[in-house]
């Protein structure tokens, strides 16, 4: 959010003044930092002040909150849960971040069972990727609301896994 967030939100606030009639600052204009002692007066461009001191500021004080509120297991379970993006025709996929997921849940996987999963994996992409339901996807929750049914006609989950999460056969 902090590196590709910043052109996104800049766009969405300039179209809320705009449609508001309000006038727009321009961020090229330089702005005198007050509540400074006067001798140590700072004068920033306009850009580095909403850029740097306001939307970084607070990019890094909510992922500071971020990190003191969760586990490093469950932060790092939350990033790997990124790659199941269906976005951009799952652009995002990346094998080795859901086998650790897998890895999260060792009692549930079996050594055998871990050792399949990378070729199912292989074949959930491909098929995905085929069908035109998934290519409309933006993301997980859109993915959801498809259901296990679809998943289930392509034969996504072999028949021995599909009777444990009470899929058809």
């Amino acid at each position: 959010m902090r590196d590709n967030g910043w052109d996104n939100l800049l766009s969405m606030v300039i179209e809320f003044y705009v449609g508001r009639y309000i006038l727009v600052p321009n961020l090229e204009d330089i702005v005198v930092l007050r509540g400074r002692p006067k001798r140590i007066d700072q004068q920033l461009i306009c850009y580095r002040r909403f850029y740097v001191d306001l939307y970084c500021y607070m990019i890094d004080s909510i992922l500071q909150e971020f990190k003191d509120l969760f586990l490093k297991t469950t932060t790092e379970l939350l990033i790997c849960i990124l790659y199941l993006s269906p976005r951009d025709s799952f652009a995002a996929f990346e094998k080795v971040k859901l086998l650790h997921i897998a890895q999260f849940y060792h009692l549930d996987f079996k050594s055998e069972e871990l050792l399949l999963l990378r070729p199912q994996l292989n074949k959930f992409l491909m098929f995905v990727r085929m069908d035109d339901v998934f290519f409309t996807l933006n993301s997980v929750s859109h993915a959801d609301r498809l259901g296990f049914d679809i998943i289930c006609d392509l034969k996504l989950i072999d028949k021995p896994y599909r009777k444990g999460i009470g899929l058809k056969m």
